[in-house]
């Protein structure tokens, strides 16, 4: 995970577009703690899909503030604070814990931002988007008329199909049509374009 972590990072800050999106000021210097703060406020909640809380940000921002010093470069502190980001549980695992209802508190619900994670990975098999985010903290998912829309609109895009595809793809094996074994004497009819027609069914 550290090596992925940090070949991903040193990725994502070697390109300018990747950058333009997760670092939302020009830093003044090698060493710029506001700007690190701002650009772990703006990436952490990405990556992590929830706020981050005060401790978090400083950790994070104090990580990349270090590497920055040390190697006399701001690109070197952004990337050793996306590299921790991208290493942590919060990054690597979809942690849903919930929080008790107010019927009874021995029952969880998830949270806003627990919920929008879950149906973003499920229907686009993709982490949330920041509209997708900011929209279950405004209270988009509330209600269950707020779900059915939200989960409507992510239905309707171009992603879902894809991932629509991969689900079908696992459940019924569906990859493996093209090099399944069948004796040639036994299913003579099961030739290549029948396998693709089977696929495409």
């Amino acid at each position: 995970y550290e090596t992925s972590a940090r070949d991903v990072a040193a990725a994502a800050v070697a390109d300018p577009a990747t950058v333009a999106k997760i670092r939302p000021c020009t830093p003044v210097g090698a060493n710029d703690p506001a700007c690190m703060r701002k650009m772990v406020e703006t990436f952490g909640p990405l990556a992590w899909r929830r706020p981050l809380t005060e401790e978090e940000i400083v950790r994070i921002t104090g990580t990349g503030v270090t590497a920055a010093t040390a190697f006399g470069s701001f690109d070197q502190g952004m990337r050793n604070a996306v590299s921790a980001l991208l290493q942590s549980p919060y990054f690597l695992y979809i942690v849903e814990i919930g929080e008790p209802t107010a019927e009874d508190p021995a029952v969880r619900r998830l949270t806003p931002t627990e919920l929008v994670t879950r149906m973003s990975f499920f229907l686009l098999n993709s982490t949330p988007p920041q509209a997708l985010l900011d929209a279950a903290n405004q209270g988009a998912l509330d209600d269950e008329a707020g779900i059915r829309a939200l989960a409507a609109q992510l239905v309707a895009q171009p992603q879902a199909r894809t991932a629509l595809d991969a689900f079908y793809d696992e459940v019924y094996q569906l990859r493996n049509l093209a090099t399944v074994p069948k004796s040639a004497d036994l299913f003579p009819e099961f030739t290549p374009s029948a396998r693709a027609a089977m696929r495409m069914e």
